[in-house]
């Protein structure tokens, strides 16, 4: 079901998932906590736990943003306005896109590794593999589409897809140099960078 309206209804009782005048939600923070959690049981070769806890915990934060993507006419999945965190609001943001391609590819591999013979399988790698590219202008990664990075900012979520996720690296020679403008980028930050 999807919330087409201000959102301002729905700010109590929401564990402030929704911000501001647009009522864009702030989604990709599970997700990123996932993404940790996901670390410590490869580390602790907890494949128990991988199967019994993080996978479910993944699929639900997935099946989030399940429900909201829209097919878009040349058959591409985007994302509708979500909240980069202390940022701002954005369609396709980069944040939750990061967010939702590091969960489909980590659902997919998990249950492939894992043999679990998840139903929804099939429906993860096409939406993965229709899924918007991350938007990006001249100076690198944008916070999402028509949304550049202006705002001086502490924070880096706009790059998730860089760290932690690593979805975009270094070993892909076509990314090398978007990588490098993006994070100079940031880098260049003042004031509320830290």
């Amino acid at each position: 079901r999807r919330n087409r309206g201000s959102g301002a209804e729905h700010g109590r009782g929401r564990g402030g998932m929704w911000k501001g005048e647009n009522g864009c939600p702030e989604v990709g923070n599970l997700p990123w906590i996932c993404q940790n959690y996901w670390r410590q049981c490869r580390y602790a070769g907890d494949d128990a736990r991988l199967r019994e806890k993080f996978f479910p915990l993944l699929k639900r934060a997935m099946n989030f943003y399940l429900t909201i993507m829209e097919r878009e006419a040349d058959g591409t999945f985007h994302l509708p306005c979500t909240y980069s965190p202390e940022l701002t609001f954005a369609a396709d943001c980069n944040y939750d896109l990061a967010s939702f391609r590091w969960g489909l590819e980590t659902l997919i591999a998990t249950d492939e590794r894992l043999g679990l013979g998840d139903p929804a399988l099939p429906r993860w790698k096409e939406t993965l593999a229709h899924l918007t590219p991350f938007p990006a202008d001249t100076n690198g990664f944008m916070v999402g589409r028509d949304k550049p990075f202006m705002k001086l900012h502490r924070h880096y979520s706009h790059l998730l897809m860089i760290h932690p996720y690593y979805t975009v690296n270094g070993d892909q020679p076509e990314s090398r140099d978007l990588i490098a403008k993006s994070v100079a980028h940031w880098a260049r930050s003042t004031g509320a960078f830290a």
